[in-house]
C-alpha cells in the first residue's frame, strides 16, 4: 500500500470553518492519476474536515481512469481511521464506486450506520480534524496517466451534536 497526497492536502491551509449555525462551507480537491499507476489498497489523502463540523454532501467527478475494454477500477472515499492506514468503515462518503472505470460523477452514498451526520471526536469526546481520503479497491486494468479526479465536500458547524 502506498499513500499519495492531493495538492489540497499537501499545501495545507486550514479549511474554512463555518461561523454561524446552518452556514454551509465547500472545500474542493483535485488529483491526477500518477504516471506510476495505482495499486489496490493505495490511499490518496484528499482534504481535511475541520473539527466540530459535520458533512452535508459529497460529490466526485472522475475522468476515464481505466482505458481497458473491460475496466476493473473501483474506489471508496471516506474518513481515514485514527492510524491513517485505512478508511473507517463507519465513516464512508462513497461505498465501492466503479465510476472511475468510464468517468462521470459519483454522488455521496447513503450507507446504513454511517456516523457522518455526527461530528468527529477523539476517544475523550473532543472534536478533532479528520482526513478525507480515497482508497483504491481495485486497480485499473489499464490506467490512464493524467486522468483527473475532482472532489467537492460540503460541511457545516455541528449544532448540539449534529
Amino acid at each position: 500500500m502506498t499513500t499519495y497526497d492531493a495538492e489540497r492536502y499537501k499545501n495545507y491551509r486550514p479549511a474554512a470553518s463555518p461561523h454561524s449555525a446552518g452556514e454551509e462551507m465547500v472545500q474542493t480537491a483535485h488529483y491526477a492519476y500518477p504516471s506510476g499507476g495505482l495499486s489496490a489498497n493505495d490511499l490518496v489523502r484528499l482534504m481535511r474536515l475541520p473539527e466540530g463540523t459535520v458533512v452535508t454532501d459529497f460529490k466526485a467527478d472522475f475522468d476515464d481512469h481505466d482505458a481497458c475494454s473491460t475496466p476493473l477500477m473501483s474506489v471508496q472515499v471516506g474518513l481515514l481511521n485514527s492510524a491513517g492506514t485505512d478508511l473507517d468503515a463507519s465513516n464512508m462518503l462513497l461505498s465501492t464506486s466503479t465510476t472511475p472505470r468510464t468517468g462521470g460523477i459519483a454522488n455521496r452514498s447513503h450507507i446504513a450506520g454511517s456516523k457522518l451526520y455526527a461530528p468527529q471526536t477523539d476517544s475523550d469526546g473532543n472534536y478533532e480534524e479528520k482526513t478525507v481520503a480515497m482508497k483504491i479497491v481495485a486497480a485499473p486494468a489499464t490506467g490512464t496517466t493524467g486522468a483527473d479526479s475532482y472532489f467537492c465536500l460540503k460541511y457545516k458547524a455541528a449544532e448540539h451534536g449534529y
